[in-house]
């Protein structure tokens, strides 16, 4: 599917970020904690602004810099959690701030996960499909149904503009 757009869960970041701060207990951790939790927060209030997309993209070229700076903390820190967790970071990074970017980008993907339970036993029951090909088509199908779903699109458009007119219309 041509002009995906990707978004690293900010959560999820967060999250691993508290993790190592409570378990390593170093002043320095919570610091980088705390400072990457109030600049995610403020982030998601920032993006439910109007804002041009220039104004957008200035905005994330700043982001990039502070997480440039983020990263060079972590890894000026002897603990080897932290210092994994700037590669973390750094691998993160193109797909961080890709809702500051895109206004219709979620910036979790707890959204996403919510909406995929109802298909997730389907998913995981690859034994019907027969084989490994059968069940990542069947996974990539859903996750574009939910997506679109999600994007309040309609999926029998969509799925036309994919996959081309059903042979029942061609009649």
């Amino acid at each position: 599917f041509p002009n995906h757009t990707k978004q690293r869960c900010t959560q999820h970041i967060t999250r691993e970020s508290k993790n190592i701060s409570d378990r390593t207990e170093l002043a320095s951790a919570i610091r980088l904690y705390e400072e990457l939790d109030e600049k995610i927060k403020m982030l998601r209030k920032w993006t439910r602004g109007k804002h041009s997309a220039k104004s957008r993209s200035e905005f994330v070229t700043k982001l990039e810099k502070w997480l440039q700076s983020m990263v060079s903390r972590y890894r000026r820190c002897k603990h080897k959690k932290m210092k994994k967790f700037a590669t973390t970071l750094e691998n993160a990074g193109p797909q961080l701030f890709t809702f500051v970017l895109h206004p219709f980008v979620q910036s979790t993907t707890n959204l996403i996960e919510q909406s995929m339970k109802p298909v997730i036993g389907q998913r995981n029951n690859r034994l019907q499909l027969k084989s490994d090909k059968g069940a990542e088509s069947l996974c990539t199908m859903l996750s574009c149904v939910e997506t679109w779903k999600l994007r309040k699109l309609n999926v029998w458009e969509e799925l036309r503009k994919v996959i081309g007119p059903s042979s029942a219309t061609k009649t």
